[in-house]
């Protein structure tokens, strides 16, 4: 069954006292009580009295998203200045605010998560956006996260908001991230083969008592316990609606295109899987490509440069910045491949030396070809 590739956006928003600028709770001002009775379930508390959270409805595309966005900031914001004692602000951390003196929403689930985890929930004051695409068959929503998670990096880059805490710059552009670090099964989830093996994971969490439901997955990405929908959840909370638009638009396009290598029962995966793939003794940059194991096996007889740059079908993805690498290498996958245009990693070839008519016993160094991955051809002597 195709997805319906459908929209639901959530965002937190910072309740301010109009005065101080800090953080106030909006219990004290009726707002949640008013919000509900002008947007319905649209709004909604969250773990501390200082956060209101909005969500869309299900919009089927990105123009939907926008007018149904628009109006719920349009409404938070007027409720919030009804009575003039708020201010609605967007970023993912407050600037000075202190968390121990922010109080906790009244509600069952929050008061539990509180008693699991202490002082780590309380310190929890962070501020996000999430993004629901709809993919309603489960077995593709787990491969489509498979591959999604290498974006996951990249999307948060591109949101960072949220730069300082308690009245300090942290030196980081999104420190929210690692506040959430502290909570249990976060960040980028591992991979998984099939929804059987996700959902024996959940089941195993669940007997072992280690979590009562499914929604206490708090992974960067993913499947959603009650929708059918394929959830990312790393993003800071960008203070502008057209910033909010423009991610969603980029992770839906993602979902669309790597839904559409599923579909061709192809892949986004690394090509070059030998780390010592060099361009005249030079280490190349990044290079992801999505093909079929046909096209790949068709091309295991050329060089590494030709492999990269000739091989078939779908989008190559070229980077060269360090936070990529970092966050590869992480997942293990730095490997190298072919610079990008414009890089600034060298490609001109080593001097020649002098002595070029001696014989010379030391192993060289040729650029390997695909099928002597992780086994390097036998020595030879040059002339």
């Amino acid at each position: 069954m195709r997805p319906t590739f459908t929209l639901g956006i959530e965002e937190e928003y910072q309740t301010v006292d109009p005065v101080t600028r800090d953080l106030r709770s909006h219990i004290e001002t009726e707002l949640l009580n008013e919000g509900k009775r002008v947007l319905k379930e649209r709004v909604k508390a969250e773990l501390h009295q200082s956060v209101v959270e909005v969500g869309t409805g299900i919009c089927r595309n990105i123009q939907e998203a926008r007018a149904d966005l628009t109006e719920l900031r349009t409404n938070i914001i007027q409720l919030a200045r009804a009575n003039g004692l708020l201010r609605i602000a967007a970023a993912s951390t407050h600037p000075f605010a202190d968390w121990r003196k922010q109080e906790i929403y009244p509600d069952e689930r929050y008061m539990t998560i509180v008693e699991d985890m202490q002082q780590v929930a309380r310190a929890n004051l962070i501020f996000g956006l999430h993004v629901h695409v709809g993919v309603e068959d489960k077995e593709a929503a787990i491969h489509i996260m498979n591959a999604a998670r290498y974006f996951v990096p990249h999307i948060l880059a591109l949101t960072a908001n949220s730069p300082f805490w308690l009245g300090m710059e942290t030196g980081l552009k999104s420190y929210r991230c690692k506040v959430f670090d502290k909570f249990p099964r976060t960040n980028i989830p591992d991979y998984f083969g099939s929804y059987t093996e996700f959902e024996n994971m959940i089941n195993l969490l669940i007997q072992t008592n280690c979590i009562d439901n499914a929604k206490k997955i708090w992974w960067d990405i993913r499947p959603h316990p009650s929708f059918p929908t394929l959830e990312f959840r790393v993003m800071d909370l960008p203070m502008r609606l057209d910033e909010t638009i423009a991610v969603t638009a980029l992770i839906q396009a993602t979902v669309a295109k790597l839904y559409k290598l599923y579909a061709q029962n192809q892949g986004f995966r690394l090509t070059a899987a030998c780390s010592s793939w060099k361009t005249n003794g030079v280490p190349r940059a990044m290079a992801w490509t999505a093909n079929s194991s046909t096209s790949a096996n068709a091309s295991n007889s050329r060089n590494a440069t030709s492999f990269a740059s000739t091989s078939i079908s779908s989008t190559t993805w070229l980077t060269n910045s360090a936070a990529a690498r970092r966050s590869i290498t992480s997942e293990r996958f730095w490997t190298g491949a072919l610079a990008p245009t414009g890089s600034s990693v060298s490609t001109k070839k080593p001097a020649t030396s002098n002595r070029s008519s001696t014989i010379s016993l030391r192993k060289p160094k040729p650029a390997l070809s695909r099928r002597h991955c992780g086994k390097p051809p036998p020595p030879s002597i040059t002339t």
